[in-house]
């Protein structure tokens, strides 16, 4: 088999590389080792753009300057600031390239609690319809989507890629020559080893809340002699249950009492809005978990809006059913308690109840004055326990997919520890690259993650056409 470029996985990296690619004219096959194309895609709501049509369409604004500041900023400059420029830069013409293959932003959400400028670009469908739109556009235009297929070894002969090796489940060993080859296997969420060998504070214990992704393409770069960065930053959320939607719209409602193993409060709860710095709080709690507690008049109020306090009209349709929330919070031994009383609450959570009891006091006194006092939580939050049956939620320290490993630079090009191109042709994009993101992801660029994803796939596709007009000498 021999063709253009090679998509390792079929993520949003993978199938944007090769939507760019056969654009270009290039031809392309896609690596997919599961079963099913898509990856964490399949689980994004949204992706990160700036200035794009929609923006101009709804009459707001998002400015590529201001949102490059930001995430500077948030950074401390700790990442690559041309790598995430390049993104920034892009990112508005990524969203028109999407629209032209058919997806539909219906609008721009603020995804954090009052979030601004707005950059969650949300089509109809979800992340399902961006995969979809992209797998279309690339198969119509002759590229081979194989499913089933892990690439397991890289070629490269004196600094050129010159094809991939695949495994087939149905135990066919494919050689593919090409000159181009994109990394973009999703990070390694599901390799145990690799989390404890490179993640500080990572716990068996943890729920991978994505794909659990093997860290195929980071090892296979590694092993050509890729230099890392970010190798280790995490996208952690907190507090996270494993269950439905609707159980981690709860578990993060702000208006509730949160607390640690030992019943007492250690955050401002409206910081649950960003799961990604709450998860950092949660981190320094022993255990590492918490209780998300409430009460029956607060569960009422949940149902009457049909919101989450926080998240707004989000996922009113989740929201809005009673048989969801019912079914979502039935009691569970050491994960979901409901009881008449206090007390009972907090026999069944393992807490101390005069602790628990005494927290709760100290909390409605705040509530009830208007301020609290120690961490500053806001007014509109603050809302008393008084009324049972009490409701309480185990939340742990969970996390998406890890979001750092092959150093790149702003063409996507994978390079060695010295910043030098370790072979010509390889790329990589997606969570198995660093530098476009710090330790704790930044919620203010909402859809960054599906958005870097989308955009570093696309740019690698690019400059492998690029590569190849140069070698035949010109365009």
């Amino acid at each position: 088999m021999q063709v253009d470029l090679v998509s390792i996985g079929a993520g949003g990296t993978g199938l944007g590389a090769a939507c760019a690619a056969v654009e270009a004219g290039l031809s392309a096959a896609v690596f997919e080792k599961r079963p099913k194309i898509g990856g964490n895609s399949l689980l994004g709501t949204g992706i990160f753009a700036t200035e794009s049509p929609v923006l101009e369409r709804l009459n707001m604004h998002a400015s590529s300057d201001e949102m490059f500041r930001i995430a500077m900023e948030y950074s401390h400059w700790s990442i690559d600031p041309i790598l995430l420029r390049t993104f920034i830069d892009r990112s508005g013409e990524t969203v028109a390239w999407l629209e032209d293959m058919g997806v539909d932003f219906y609008g721009i959400t603020p995804l954090a609690l009052d979030q601004l400028p707005p950059t969650w670009h949300c089509p109809r469908g979800g992340g399902p319809a961006i995969v979809d739109a992209m797998a279309a556009f690339c198969t119509d235009r002759g590229a081979e989507i194989i499913t089933d297929a892990a690439v397991t070894e890289i070629l490269v002969d004196d600094g050129q890629v010159e094809g991939v090796v695949v495994d087939r489940r149905n135990g066919e060993q494919l050689r593919v020559s090409s000159r181009a080859v994109v990394i973009g296997t999703g990070g390694f969420g599901g390799n145990k080893e690799m989390l404890r060998k490179w993640v500080p504070g990572y716990q068996d214990s943890m729920p991978c809340l994505g794909v659990p992704h093997d860290g195929d393409g980071i090892q296979m770069a590694l092993g050509l002699g890729a230099g890392t960065e970010g190798l280790g930053h995490m996208q952690y959320e907190a507090p996270s249950a494993k269950g439905s939607l609707f159980l981690n719209l709860c578990i993060r409602e702000p208006g509730a009492l949160i607390v640690n193993g030992r019943g007492r409060r250690f955050m401002d709860e409206a910081l649950v809005d960003n799961p990604f710095e709450s998860a950092n709080a949660l981190m320094r709690q022993p255990g590492k978990y918490s209780w998300t507690i409430f009460d029956e008049s607060q569960r009422r109020e949940i149902l009457r809006k049909g919101k989450n306090k926080a998240l707004g009209p989000l996922y009113e349709d989740q929201m809005r059913k009673p048989e969801l929330f019912d079914n979502a919070i039935r009691p569970r031994k050491g994960k979901i308690v409901v009881a008449d009383t206090l007390d009972e609450l907090a026999e069944g959570c393992g807490l101390d109840p005069a602790v628990l009891a005494g927290t709760v006091e100290e909390y409605n006194q705040a509530a009830r004055a208007g301020r609290d006092p120690v961490f500053a939580k806001p007014r509109r939050f603050m809302t008393p326990l008084a009324e049972g049956p009490y409701y309480a939620i185990r939340g742990e320290l969970g996390y998406l997919e890890t979001m750092g490993g092959i150093r790149i630079n702003e063409q996507m090009r994978v390079l060695t520890d010295d910043g030098s191109e370790l072979a010509r042709g390889l790329f990589a994009g997606g969570a198995d690259v660093g530098g476009w993101e710090s330790e704790t992801y930044c919620f203010r660029l909402a859809g960054s993650s599906f958005g870097f994803a989308i955009n570093s796939g696309r740019i690698a596709g690019e400059q492998a056409a690029l590569d190849k007009q140069a070698r035949a000498g010109g365009p």
